[in-house]
């Protein structure tokens, strides 16, 4: 019997580019063939970084088959606004979604790592949509402010790619933010380290096997932080837009959530940790991070800060960006092709290069989740954040007068002051450096922790459990 090609019947669907200073429509069409090697072809590596995490992330079955992407140039192709019209096209080429909606819908939104959606001038893009006559646009849900206006046109508002996924499939039709699933890690270890963590602001690190569900941990701990109070977003968005042009309005209420993925540059890191500020930075694959941004992120738990280098008139300035963030950092199996393994020059997958020194010790908590051991959650009130809620009050009216926003961000000797001169837990600390247990800039952090535990328990002055408690957490196996 003769072998017939396998070669899936060409989709095609629409998106914006930017040309110059103005926006177009552009249609990108994509073909899957069985009988081809499987990979893909995109604009470029930063691209098809982009794409490829946010299709893994998505939870949705990656393409198999080599998938022909046409439609698009290098010239065009700057904005990085179609990357989400890219991906539907993939996955719509290779039957992963039903392409009966893509015919009339422009899908505008460039990926984290993760999958969620981000934009530029989402305003001046949805005006060339509508120019065109199309039914509907798809838009990140950050600019649902911004795009109230337009009422004859259908916007549809998504977060991240899995949203858009069930959309296609007629699941989840009027998605809006606040109504998706929240991953809660089902070990209650796990579960309270992410608790404290975001009531205290402290690093976490979530380690794992290849199937490990870490950056469910980094969402959970997103959706335990509480809104945004109108002072907060202001601070957000008035640094942010220092380094980019945004127009999103009304100021936005939920708390950002930002990846850093591992080929990064030093640079690209500082902007996402100033894109991160009053929210959560997820580092993925710290072991792979490049050695030039291990001072970058020594320097963001230290300080709290972000220093940058301008140049001004044939001046270095170096300004001083303020960082107050949750930082996560995981340890899964990277999802990158043999390529840019080769490019970003490391080797990927099952090898494990141990974490920088740097970093490893200015670790706070350390969790170690297993595969599938997460459980779905859908309402408003997440388990555990009230407690993180009323514990961020406490820690902010105490230190009002500094103006910290939580216990990771006091110096250790307004810390130790607190405590008390002849506190047993500052004797007991004492003792724990003295037997090489801890270094005293270890301490200190313990120290930070055991406050944002005595938080958590409804106390006012730490106790020797809750430094216990914050040394098992600092002390947990990761491997």
């Amino acid at each position: 019997m003769t072998a017939t090609s396998s070669a899936r019947p060409r989709v095609w669907t629409w998106t914006i580019v930017a040309t110059g200073e103005e926006y177009d429509v552009a249609v990108i069409t994509a073909r899957a063939d069985d009988d081809r090697e499987p990979s893909m072809i995109a604009i470029g590596p930063e691209q098809c970084d982009r794409v490829r995490s946010a299709i893994a992330g998505s939870g949705v079955r990656y393409p198999h088959q080599r998938t022909q992407v046409t439609g698009l140039n290098t010239s065009v192709a700057r904005s990085g606004l179609h990357d989400l019209a890219l991906a539907v096209t993939i996955l719509a080429a290779d039957g992963v979604v039903p392409s009966a909606l893509l015919a009339e819908t422009v899908f505008i939104g460039q990926f984290d790592v993760d999958g969620r959606l981000h934009g530029g001038d989402l305003l001046e893009a949805v005006w060339a949509a509508k120019r065109t006559g199309l039914a509907r646009v798809v838009v990140p849900a950050a600019y649902a402010g911004v795009l109230s206006a337009f009422t004859d046109i259908e916007v549809f508002l998504a977060s991240n790619l899995a949203a858009v996924v069930r959309w296609l499939r007629r699941s989840c039709p009027d998605y809006s933010p606040g109504r998706g699933w929240v991953q809660v890690p089902a070990d209650p270890k796990v579960r309270e380290a992410a608790v404290i963590a975001a009531a205290g602001g402290h690093v976490l690190a979530v380690s794992g096997g290849a199937d490990a569900p870490t950056q469910a941990v980094a969402g959970y701990l997103h959706a335990l932080l509480e809104p945004l109070r109108s002072s907060e977003a202001l601070d957000a968005v008035m640094w942010r837009t220092q380094r980019e042009v945004t127009r999103v309005a009304p100021l936005p209420t939920a708390a950002p959530l930002v990846h850093a993925h591992h080929s990064i540059s030093p640079k690209a890191l500082r902007e996402t940790m100033i894109r991160a500020h009053r929210g959560v930075l997820v580092c993925t694959e710290l072991a792979h991070f490049p050695v030039k941004a291990t001072p970058v992120l020594a320097h963001l738990i230290d300080h709290h800060s972000i220093e940058l280098s301008q140049d001004y008139r044939g001046q270095t300035l170096r300004p001083i960006y303020p960082a107050s963030l949750n930082l996560v950092l995981t340890d899964h199996v990277c999802t990158c092709s043999a390529r840019q393994r080769d490019q970003i020059g490391h080797r990927c997958g099952s090898r494990r290069w141990a974490w920088p020194s740097e970093i490893e010790t200015r670790v706070d908590l350390r969790v170690w989740i297993e595969p599938a051991a997460v459980w779905p959650y859908q309402g408003s009130q997440v388990p555990g954040r009230a407690r993180v809620t009323e514990a961020r009050e406490v820690a902010r009216q105490r230190w009002s007068r500094l103006g910290a926003a939580s216990n990771a961000e006091v110096p250790v000797a307004v810390l130790r002051e607190a405590t008390g001169p002849d506190s047993e837990v500052l004797r007991y600390l004492d003792s724990l450096i003295e037997h090489a247990i801890c270094t005293t800039h270890q301490a200190a952090r313990l120290l930070a922790v055991a406050w944002t535990v005595c938080d958590l328990r409804g106390a006012t002055i730490p106790s020797t459990g809750d430094l216990d408690t914050a040394l098992g957490l600092r002390h947990s196996a990761t491997s």
